[in-house]
């Protein structure tokens, strides 16, 4: 009957026979089972028949996994290391003490564990899932898809927790040649690339590209890009065509409540969960009338907190237009950003919104006048470089140009690694698109004057051994041994935030500096040494520090950041007082007053629509 997934009825009929054998260990595990899969609470049945045979190690595993549904790690482990002590070698109860390190983001002693199995049962389905999982959960998909391969072959039914085929699909490489080249960081060999591409084919996807690299590219400034912009305007743009400020209905009153659209694809993103999402919950419905319009994943639990929530994914450009026509937007805000956006930035270039604007993601010139605001904050766009945006420009106080909200409490403060390890970690957990030659060449430097230190760095680049391989050559080349190296791909989120645990100093990336990833640096309690350079890309991370008043770790060059790094590297007491402090003094500052960002937010979209019908007005005349 449970095997026919009749769990209902099972849990009828042992409930009925434990009635009669209230001492049945066995009827107390069948319920526990039939519980746990109607998702019904299970606890106490694996318990009371753990307790009615304590000399059984399958009822201390029954009752760790159920220990651990219900989020109770410690319960957990404690009854699986029980297992143990009745059979040291079963190999399931190695599996999940492994799978629970897993879980917490312990991965050291996962391996451990893994490394223990594989002891006892070199060749088993337990061992090759354990060695999958903890490839998995560190990002290394070539290594996870080879031990599932293996775990499969070995026992065809067992449960690796994700499919073969999801890996497989992650680890798929379609890209081309100047796309490896930009995602690997070789932005200047990417943009040789590109150029190539696009003498042969001036396409709006060529010259897309083209803009990518020039704005990664350390070699290249604002102005260059800014050049570049408008010279796809001029190629692809038709801003001949667009509407005169008089061909808009919109009401001309400038006390009146807002219509505001917001067009983007990442709504459900865990960045826009903890930036957005806060907005969304304080916006005075008196004062605006939000629209947004998803093409990304279905955000269903979203719908009810803006006034109208439109999922466009099967709309066509024009239609999208039509839309935004209809609904007589006053201001719509990209959040994506012009190199994120295809799919409707055809339909964005016909300006169906008399105000549009270029906000949140990228700060960088759109290029194209369709686009005639951006809003900003006044560290990263500073007074005299409007010259390098067609944008009209709007600043947020410093830092602000969204507020943050992380549903959670600051971490609990703990030691920095570097008590118990003896050695400092710096880290960075960034795209590494933004990880050049120069800043490898850097931190390889700041490894060889920091003795016994080392590096861990995260991301979706590092999920293949062959790139793993190329960083690891890198550094070697720079006489720095690849132990002192940690290198993992993608994790999730709850696991990411948890890996800071493991770093003692965060280092930003330059001249394309981190937001958000400095965002979760700091709310982890991990200082980040930055540059504030002359351009806003980079700025990012340097904004952030400055609103949270944390000025002494900002940079002005790579020499003062090396110097800063070594000194802080060198200071334990400074690295315990950030740790035990920075955390709480991100939730005083400026990116954590939501209420305050809300308001500061009306009030320069009311600025922005007012400064439009003067201007309007102005120009009809």
């Amino acid at each position: 009957m449970f095997t026919n997934g009749r769990h209902w009825e099972t849990e009828l009929l042992v409930r009925d026979l434990i009635k009669r054998y209230p001492k049945s260990a066995d009827g107390w595990k069948i319920l526990g089972h039939s519980l746990r899969a109607q998702g019904k609470p299970a606890l106490e049945a694996f318990r009371t028949a753990a307790m009615l045979a304590p000399n059984d190690p399958d009822s201390y595993i029954n009752l760790g996994v159920a220990a651990a549904l219900v989020g109770d790690s410690d319960d957990a482990m404690s009854n699986y290391r029980r297992a143990l002590t009745i059979d040291p070698t079963l190999a399931i109860a190695h599996l999940a003490i492994c799978s629970l390190y897993i879980w917490m983001g312990d991965f050291e002693r996962a391996r451990t564990q893994a490394e223990l199995l594989e002891q006892y049962h070199p060749v088993s389905a337990e061992s090759f899932l354990a060695w999958g999982r903890l490839g998995n959960a560190i990002g290394h998909d070539d290594d996870a898809i080879d031990y599932f391969k293996r775990a499969v072959v070995v026992s065809p039914g067992c449960q690796s927790g994700i499919t073969i085929a999801e890996l497989e699909e992650r680890t798929h490489d379609t890209r081309t040649l100047k796309e490896k080249l930009f995602y690997a960081g070789l932005i200047q060999a990417a943009e040789v690339e590109a150029r190539r591409d696009f003498a042969e084919a001036a396409t709006v996807e060529n010259h897309n590209f083209l803009l990518m690299c020039l704005h990664a590219n350390p070699e290249r400034s604002s102005q260059d890009y800014y050049a570049e912009a408008r010279r796809w305007a001029e190629l692809h743009g038709n801003e001949d065509l667009l509407p005169s400020p008089a061909a808009y209905p919109n009401e001309r009153s400038p006390k009146r409540r807002l219509k505001v659209g917001i067009l983007g694809d990442y709504f459900t993103n865990y960045i826009c969960i903890t930036t957005l999402v806060p907005f969304f919950d304080r916006y005075d419905r008196n004062e605006l009338e939000i629209y947004c319009y998803n093409y990304g994943d279905s955000a269903e639990e979203l719908f009810g907190k803006v006034d109208r929530w439109k999922e466009i994914h099967k709309f066509s450009p024009d239609e999208f237009y039509d839309l935004v026509v209809r609904d007589k937007i006053d201001i719509m805000l990209d959040i994506n950003g012009r190199l994120r956006n295809p799919q409707f930035f055809p339909a964005m270039l016909r300006q169906p919104a008399p105000i549009q604007v270029n906000w949140y993601n990228l700060t960088a010139t759109v290029g194209h006048k369709a686009y005639n605001y951006l809003i900003t904050d006044d560290y990263s766009v500073r007074g005299g470089e409007e010259g390098c945006y067609v944008e009209n420009i709007f600043r947020m106080p410093t830092g602000t140009i969204s507020s943050f909200d992380m549903g959670e409490p600051p971490p609990k403060p703990i030691p920095p690694p570097c008590d118990s390890n003896d050695f400092v970690t710096f880290g960075s957990f960034g795209d590494f698109f933004k990880v050049n030659e120069t800043v490898l060449r850097t931190w390889g430097m700041l490894l060889s004057q920091v003795p016994n230190s080392r590096l861990y760095l995260k991301g979706r680049y590092l999920q293949m051994a062959e790139c793993r391989k190329r960083i690891t050559n890198y550094f070697e080349n720079m006489q720095i041994s690849a132990d002192r190296l940690l290198l993992e791909g993608m994790s999730e989120y709850r696991l990411m935030k948890i890996r800071y645990s493991k770093v003692d100093i965060a280092l930003d990336t330059f001249p394309y500096s981190g937001g958000s990833t400095t965002i979760n640096a700091l709310w982890q309690g991990v200082p980040v040494i930055a540059i504030s350079g002359p351009s806003w890309r980079e700025r990012n991370a340097a904004s952030i520090l400055a609103g949270a008043g944390l000025h002494e770790l900002i940079a002005t060059d790579v020499d003062d950041y090396l110097d800063k790094a070594i000194n802080l590297a060198n200071d334990r007491v400074r690295l315990q007082r950030y740790r035990s402090t920075i955390s709480e003094t991100m939730s005083a500052s400026p990116q954590w007053q939501t209420e305050r960002f809300a308001r500061n937010f009306e009030h320069t979209l009311r600025s922005m629509w007012i400064d439009w019908l003067e201007t309007s007005t102005t120009t009809a005349n």
